[in-house]
């Protein structure tokens, strides 16, 4: 069990902070699951009223992640995740999405704590769910972008979205952008497809869809800077048209 928690948290201070957490630590020490709806069924035993509708407003609803990882509810899992010591504490390199997580900070001690109640249970099924299939416990990622601002160094934020398939990568890229490669630690993946919670009764087919085809592993960075190499760990990507 002690190499699902995360290094900047002590025992104590998990048990203060997830709800019901004897009977959730016990939970997830007999779980054996290894793919999404077995992770799902133990959310939806292990998760109070409040922790659902809570993690269903920051992932799957219309101001949640899967619509974009700047939207209200889900800057609240960036918000919660660098309080928490997880990750580093640059949110987003977009000014104006700087001044709006600034507002956040206003959460009372409540909601904060069942914000972080709820982003500790996702993380550690996810964390279990990865230990299940015997995985590695390093995953290469991809992340596709447009264009690079500095050409010895990607800046990262404090989570963010990759794929472990380079073909949606280059998707995100565009016709003539960049692919960056990183190896992370499966201990800094937040969610992924086989681990997510979702709500079945009230899953809007885009969430649905991005979910099943996007690959997508939502990365806790705690190293603001990724050093480019190129030819390494990072690519020129051009989609060539018919004719050329």
């Amino acid at each position: 069990m002690d190499k699902l928690i995360p290094d900047k948290l002590t025992q104590e201070e998990l048990k203060y902070i997830i709800r019901n957490s004897e009977l959730f630590f016990s939970a997830l020490n007999a779980y054996n699951g290894i793919n999404n709806e077995e992770a799902n069924n133990f959310l939806h035993l292990n998760l109070d009223v409040d922790e659902k509708k809570c993690l269903y407003k920051a992932l799957l609803s219309g101001t949640g992640w899967y619509y974009g990882s700047n939207n209200e509810d889900a800057l609240k899992l960036k918000l919660i995740a660098y309080a928490l010591g997880i990750t580093h504490n640059v949110f987003s390199y977009k000014s104006k999405v700087q001044q709006r997580i600034l507002k956040l900070k206003g959460l009372s001690k409540q909601e904060q704590l069942l914000l972080m109640s709820a982003f500790l249970k996702q993380k550690l099924i996810t964390a279990k769910t990865f230990l299940n299939t015997n995985h590695s416990n390093k995953i290469t990622l991809y992340r596709g972008l447009k264009s690079i601002e500095s050409k010895q160094y990607y800046y990262t934020s404090n989570l963010e979205s990759w794929t472990s398939n380079d073909e949606v990568a280059k998707k995100f890229a565009g016709s003539n952008g960049f692919i960056l490669i990183n190896t992370f630690s499966t201990n800094q993946i937040f969610a992924y497809k086989n681990s997510v919670y979702r709500d079945k009764y009230n899953m809007k087919f885009k969430v649905k869809n991005f979910i099943e085809d996007e690959f997508e592993y939502i990365v806790e960075n705690n190293q603001r800077i990724i050093e480019l190499r190129y030819g390494n760990n990072i690519y020129k990507y051009r989609l060539y048209k018919r004719g050329e």
